[in-house]
């Protein structure tokens, strides 16, 4: 239940933000219900473990307020031995969790993108309002004075672009259809004429009882395309690592290149790995690394002058090529970001049960808004952190590691302080805080 909560809330979201770009589109029913299920799985990848803390809480909370943790404990059975069966419970999910965010989320994250692609490109079914020029047409603007289900009377078409003959069309009646990626414009009883805007000498006009147009549309209908780039969201765990390895390969290069300046253009014996030594370097004059040099060259006043224009071209190379690693470092960290992310949230499920299951029976409710609340506090801390973490590691201010798992720690840490506690003593939430509060209230009425 938690979880078909929490998935509708999810997806109500996800809608709001999304309708302006399924609107107006004319997407058949069938690839809005697939464009929705393909987002489907990202939210149920967040909905799960939020569903796990919150159906915890309740069914704990049900207990201890009916007074089922209680005859449970009188009877000698452990507060260990009672939450045993939601911790394999989490551990189930948290497995079935890895496997989905590993074999299942990264291809439909993909065929979402593409989809979601496929639809922007498409142009919006042509909707005629009597009174207002329409401009989607392909090379025409058309204007008519009324509009009855689909039937135009007192048509006006001119023909845009920088044309040397223009064109201008008036019918009585007429009617527009979407054939394939075709639109057909039928009209009856009308005149067309022609002027070229060159020599206006030259006007030509025709009346017709009925003229077909027919203009190639092809954005009209919406194209499927395939890719085989993948973003980060769209790979697995191993399709990841490997595209770091990659990228590790592509640093060492970098490294090659700086350490062959360093020797070539610079002299100074220093290791390529020693950033710190590196950014320092490329700051100094030429001056000041001849005066660090101990080389026969460098004591060469006659020198002086080419292995200072050498000096600053290594200097250049040098700082770009810190750059491109400090680019490749920030890719590193994105991919490992990911990495780590899909194993921490579904560990999380097994952290809310060790929170979730102390906190219900000291809140002795059941109800939805006792675990809704304490799981939107604690989620709201859960995903801050992790989103914060993303951001760091991204800066590279601290690692993925730290980034992705620290929520986990930080929150787990307290869920096992709370379990322990309550192993070992029967604990509850005094609420009668809100008693008082709510006697002061009547008082003051």
């Amino acid at each position: 239940m938690a979880m078909a909560v929490l998935t509708f809330l999810f997806l109500a979201n996800f809608l709001v933000r999304e309708i302006d770009r399924l609107l107006g589109k004319g997407l058949s029913i069938w690839v809005i219900l697939e464009f929705i299920s393909l987002h489907l799985m990202w939210i149920l990848a967040l909905s799960i473990p939020m569903a796990v803390l919150v159906s915890i809480l309740m069914s704990y909370g049900r207990l201890s307020a009916d007074n089922e943790i209680t005859a449970m404990r009188t009877s000698g059975i452990s507060f260990l031995t009672i939450i045993r069966p939601s911790l394999i419970f989490a551990v189930v999910v948290c497995i079935g969790m890895i496997y989905f965010n590993n074999h299942i989320l990264p291809d439909f994250n993909h065929r979402a993108r593409l989809l979601s692609s496929d639809i922007y490109r498409k142009k919006p079914d042509l909707s005629i309002e009597a009174g207002y020029f329409l401009d989607d047409l392909p090379d025409y603007s058309m204007l008519v004075k009324e509009n009855k289900n689909g039937k135009l009377s007192d048509v006006l078409i001119y023909s845009k672009g920088d044309k040397d003959v223009q064109t201008t069309i008036k019918a009585k009646q007429g009617s527009l259809a979407v054939e394939g990626d075709q639109i057909v414009l039928t009209l009856y009883n009308g005149e067309i004429h022609e002027v070229n805007t060159k020599d206006l000498s030259q006007y030509r006009r025709i009346d017709f009882k009925k003229h077909v147009i027919t203009i190639p549309a092809p954005d009209m209908m919406l194209r499927r395309h395939e890719s085989e780039r993948r973003g980060d969201r769209e790979m697995s765990a191993r399709m990841m690592l490997d595209r770091v390895a990659e990228i590790r390969e592509k640093m060492q290069s970098s490294d090659n290149v700086i350490a062959e300046n360093l020797k070539e253009n610079i002299g100074l014996d220093i290791s390529p790995t020693k950033r710190s030594r590196l950014k320092k370097l490329v700051e100094l004059s030429p001056d000041s690394i001849l005066a660090m040099r101990t080389d026969s060259l460098a004591q060469m006043p006659s020198k002086h002058r080419v292995l200072k224009q050498k000096i600053r071209t290594g200097q250049q190379r040098i700082s770009a090529q810190l750059n491109i690693r400090r680019g490749y470092q920030r890719q590193i960290a994105m991919y490992m970001v990911e990495v780590h992310k899909k194993y921490s949230i579904p560990v999380a499920c097994i952290v809310f049960v060790l929170i979730g299951a102390p906190l219900g029976i000291m809140a002795r409710h059941g109800g939805l808004a006792v675990g809704a609340g304490f799981s939107l506090v604690f989620f709201l801390i859960y995903w801050a952190g992790l989103i914060g973490g993303e951001e760091l590691a991204n800066r590279l201010i601290i690692s993925p590691f730290i980034a992705m798992w620290a929520p986990n720690i930080v929150v787990g840490s307290f869920g096992l302080f709370l379990t322990l506690r309550t192993a070992r003593e029967r604990t509850t939430i005094n609420w009668s805080w809100l008693q008082k509060i709510r006697r002061g209230t009547e008082d003051e009425e």
